[in-house]
């Protein structure tokens, strides 16, 4: 008599996670953070990111997990992570006669697209709807109307090189920036100086999971 032995369908396999894709939108501005952010994305687990640039103005929180800028955002329902801190300075090519400037002639400069006197200077601005350019408009223009005859610079590295090339104009940027092409101008009271201006991370509640941990990358 033959006996069969008695056989057990082995255990199906777990089926694996989903990978998460996370949609990131930054401004121009915050563009140094792509190294970091693409670092901190290498060690997520089952999670990846796409990332797309866009003028402050043109955020959309509807489709994106994660939005990084500067300045304090104009939509206040979004959950604010703290990335940094730096300040908006304002500067000129290192061969420039400018080493100082009041808040009043700046003004006037920006009202008139250039400032008269001795080594007329000429204003360089960013594209309307940029963070940075919203920051310094609000807190140092003070709500007055800009030139639209200024240059504009579409971000840190072109006004940099707009500015290496025109001993004649003044810009601004993030402190952080800087570079040994330009030189920083002091604006008069010193009061008026923007500084501590926030890099945020904006997502829609409380970040989870994957989404959280790469937040928490970036604020190391």
């Amino acid at each position: 008599m033959l006996l069969a032995a008695g056989c057990q369908a082995a255990p199906a396999a777990a089926p694996r996670p989903t990978p998460v894709v996370l949609s990131i939108q930054y401004t121009p501005t915050v563009r140094s953070l792509l190294p970091r952010l693409h670092d901190c994305a290498g060690g997520l687990k089952e999670a990846g990111i796409v990332v797309e640039e866009r003028l402050s103005s043109r955020l959309d929180s509807s489709q994106a997990d994660l939005i990084l800028r500067f300045g304090e955002p104009a939509e206040a329902s979004l959950t604010a992570s703290l990335l940094g801190w730096d300040d908006v300075v304002l500067v000129v090519n290192r061969s420039a006669g400018m080493d100082s400037i009041s808040l009043e002639q700046l003004q006037a400069l920006y009202q008139k697209d250039r400032l008269a006197g001795p080594g007329e200077f000429q204003a360089l601005t960013y594209p309307a709807g940029d963070d940075l350019r919203a920051v310094f408009d609000r807190l140092l223009l003070q709500g007055k109307t800009v030139s639209g005859s200024l240059p504009v610079a579409a971000d840190a590295a072109a006004m940099l090189e707009m500015l290496a090339a025109s001993p004649q104009a003044v810009g601004f940027i993030r402190a952080s920036d800087i570079n040994e092409s330009v030189k920083r101008v002091a604006i008069t009271p010193s009061e008026a100086e923007i500084k501590n201006q926030p890099v945020l991370a904006l997502t829609r509640g409380e970040p989870r999971d994957a989404l959280h941990e790469l937040v928490v990358c970036l604020q190391k």
